[in-house]
């Protein structure tokens, strides 16, 4: 990692931006491998898409929304393991209470949103009070539009 509070300059900050952009990491792995304190380059990513006017991206490697479906197994199972997109295993030993696992991934997805609205420095209560006033009438094709990295207050 950089020293802590060494200067970086602004080319070199572009310069890590691209880098960023061609690399086809996500944005933690990509501060890993360049020693990069995550925070730092979010904000140095934050300035530089405000700056070109760009939005956030949404390529393969950007988050993005993935179906969940839980059925009851055929017979009582003695455990459970999720598998999630990014490799994350979450197992589940014992007796498996179908509707307590549902509602578990439920609440998983509002603290994900949250966090994630906590993370692009967006206010959660407002967010989420929002989006869930705008999301009866909104568009199925424009669903990234209430990512809380794309957030916009209606005023704004």
């Amino acid at each position: 990692m950089l020293p802590r509070r060494q200067r970086v300059s602004p080319a070199a900050r572009i310069a890590f931006i691209k880098k960023y952009l061609a690399s086809g990491l996500t944005q933690r792995e990509f501060c890993q491998q360049e020693m990069l304190a995550y925070p730092t380059f979010l904000a140095w990513l934050r300035k530089y898409r405000a700056a070109e006017g760009q939005a956030p991206d949404l390529s393969p490697a950007a988050p993005s929304f993935v179906p969940l479906q839980v059925e009851p197994p055929a017979h009582r199972a003695a455990s459970c393991t999720l598998e999630f997109p990014n490799g994350v295993l979450v197992h589940f030993s014992g007796d498996i209470d179908v509707q307590l696992l549902t509602c578990l991934l439920r609440a998983a997805i509002i603290f994900t949103l949250l966090a994630t609205a906590k993370l692009h420095q967006v206010e959660p209560f407002a967010y989420l009070r929002d989006i869930l006033n705008r999301l009866p009438d909104h568009p199925i094709n424009k669903i990234a539009k209430l990512l809380p990295q794309n957030w916009r207050t209606p005023n704004s």
